[in-house]
Formats: C-alpha cells, structure tokens, sequence
C-alpha cells in the first residue's frame, strides 16, 4: 500500500477535461520548465478547445498542441502555471506491482446524493502485464477515468488510461514511456511551445453487421468494416444481400465527416459525406446525410448506434434506417 498522503497530492494534479461531448480525466505533467496537461487523444478528437477543470474549482481552456493518435495521447497547453504536476516514471512498469488509477468514473453523475462521489476518485490494482506501448491493468476503471493518470506507490506517473476490453477489469493505459516522448517532442526536439507537434495519420478499423431496411421494396442483411483517420474522417464499406429480388447483391462504400456535439451523459455524432452505392442491377446512389446517437450500450454484443439515413437517389429519395452491432470483443474507447 501507498500513503493517503501521496495519493492527496497526486489527485491535486489531476483535473476534468471536457471537449465537446467528451468527458474525461488529464494529469499535469511538466517538460522543458513549462506545464501541460496530458490525456488521452480520444478526448480530444472533435478537435474542439478543452475545457480544464481543477480540483479547487478552478477553470481554464487550453489548446491542444501536441497529439499522438498512435499512442492515444495529446497534451493540453495554455491553461496557466503554478498547478501540480505528476513525475514521469522513467522505468517500465512491473508485473505485479500495485497502482492506483485517478480520475472520474461516471463523474457527470455526482450530484445530489453522489455530490462530493464519482470526481477526483481512486481506484486500486496491479500491473497485469506490461507490453511496449500498453500497460495491462485489473484497476477498476470506467468512463471519466480516460485519459487519467495510472500511478504508483510514489505517485508516479505509469501511464494514461486509454481503453479497455468489454469485461470486468481488463483495462489498458498508454505507458509513461510515450507520454515522455511526446513532451520530448514540445520541449526538446526543436518544437516551439505552443505549436503542434508533427505527427502521423491515425488509423483505427472496427468492423460489424447490420441490418437495413430501404422504403424501396429491399431489406439488405450484410456486413460492413469502416477505418477511423484521427476520428473524424471515416470510409466505411458495406456488402449484403436482399431477401427480396431474387437476393440482389448490394455494396456500398462512404466517405464521411464525423463531428461531435453535445454535453452529458449522451451526445450526438452526425456523418457528412458523399456515398458510392451499388446493387446487383447497378443502381448508383448519390450523396447522403446520416446520423448517430451515442454512446454505445454495453453487453457482449454492444449495440453500437441507430442512425437515420436519407439517400439522394437519381430518381427519387430513399430512407433508410440502420441498426449496426459491434463484434464482440472488439475494444472500447471510452
């Protein structure tokens, strides 16, 4: 076990990170004699102006000036000095060893009774495993601990908490390692703070199968796969059949601009872009709008969202509603 009294002092340096509708943890972390605030790069996606509150109440909005898609971490400048700051292991976690994650599980809830519950919370574990860039961990964490600070028995920083499996306590955080080469990459690889740090595109690919139902005389079951660029750029390509028609064949492929709005518990994502659709008589579609409420409901098989679709077809418009599930296991942001 650690002492309270560090665990104290290293939530004085954890604070709430809203962006859009994302609502998650960050640490204060320093390099280079300047302060930033690291989280998770999920939280930070939609591109928006982080929101930064601290555990006194105080509020900032800083600016994104580094990112790591790759390694699921950014940091946050321009929020003001003088704030607690966390030290960065400089060795590799070890199995085994006892941790404790600090953030905000379910924090938009504390209110009313859970008042003074939920935000600046500390969870318990060990160190599951430890791989090149991912840290394994059995603490419990939940919405509103991404992108918070996993540490040890002397507050130090391990790593960012970044995602998790669909299962009790098989959580992953982004290692202090990555976090240190990021702030190498403001502070001492020849890039001026307050600029963005130079990095690579962000792949992410999720797959799963649907079900939709067209007002033109067809009910496709398929399947489809889409690849994420930094989150917000999605192509998605889809393959099914029709019960109707002597089963047609049908395919689609989308290009889209996913944005995010909304504060709380629940937000909306809504897709823009153009589609490019085929079908066994080589009926060609047009642009098309669609949208989505999120976030996922849980379960083995996660109901992944519910979109209304309006395709603008050459002759006439079509509707379409769309029921999409993820693949078990597949790994969730959160």
């Amino acid at each position: 076990m650690t002492d309270p009294a560090v665990l104290q002092a290293a939530l004085d340096a954890v604070v709430v990170v809203e962006t859009g509708g994302a609502y998650c943890a960050g640490a204060g972390v320093e390099a280079g004699g300047q302060a930033y605030i690291v989280t998770a790069y999920h939280c930070v996606a939609d591109g928006g102006r982080p929101h930064v509150r601290w555990r006194d109440g105080t509020r900032a909005t800083g600016t994104v000036v580094a990112r790591s898609p790759e390694d699921d971490l950014a940091l946050i400048s321009g929020v003001g000095s003088g704030w607690k700051t966390l030290p960065v292991r400089s060795d590799a976690a070890v199995q085994g060893e006892e941790v404790w994650g600090l953030g905000h599980p379910f924090g938009l809830l504390a209110a009313g009774k859970l008042a003074g519950l939920l935000e600046w919370s500390v969870s318990h574990g060990v160190v599951s495993a430890s791989g090149g860039h991912l840290v394994q961990t059995d603490a419990a964490l939940n919405p509103g601990n991404s992108g918070g600070p996993l540490v040890d028995a002397g507050g130090r920083l391990i790593g960012v908490v970044s995602r998790k499996l669909r299962a009790d306590n098989l959580a992953f955080v982004s290692t202090a390692a990555n976090v240190a080469a990021l702030l190498q990459r403001v502070s001492g690889a020849g890039t001026e703070p307050g600029r963005r740090a130079p990095v690579g595109p962000a792949l992410g690919g999720s797959y799963g199968v649907g079900l939709t139902l067209a007002a033109e005389q067809r009910t496709w079951f398929g399947g489809e796969a889409w690849l994420d660029i930094r989150d917000r750029l999605v192509v998605t390509a889809g393959l099914g059949v029709a019960p109707a028609e002597a089963w047609a064949a049908h395919g689609s492929l989308d290009l889209t601009f996913r944005q995010r709005f909304g504060h709380g518990a629940l937000t909306a994502v809504f897709d823009l872009g153009p589609q490019l659709a085929w079908s066994g008589a080589a009926e060609p579609d047009g642009a098309w709008l669609d949208g989505a409420l999120e976030p996922a409901l849980g379960g083995r098989i996660g109901f992944n969202h519910v979109g209304l679709g309006v395709w603008v077809h050459p002759i006439r418009p079509r509707a379409t509603l769309t029921l999409a599930f993820d693949w078990p296991g597949k790994l969730g942001v959160y």
